[in-house]
């Protein structure tokens, strides 16, 4: 990928992410890898929010439940 393009990338999924997206969503929306995405918060020293079990990641990443 070229270093511009990477460039962007990365500004991308910090901001996502900074704005509440899990890794897995972002994965997901670009068509990339998780570990893609991790590697590029890695570079945009992103701070990643803790861990709190696979449950309580499945549900945060989960679109939220439509109200009737």
């Amino acid at each position: 990928m070229p270093a511009d393009q990477r460039r962007a990338l990365r500004l991308f999924v910090a901001r996502r992410y900074t704005a509440g997206a899990c890794i897995r969503q972002i994965a997901g929306e670009l068509g990339r890898s998780y570990g893609l995405v991790h590697q590029l918060l890695q570079e945009a020293q992103v701070v990643r929010r803790s861990r709190t079990g696979r449950y309580d990641l499945d549900r945060a990443c989960a679109p939220p439940e439509p109200t009737l």
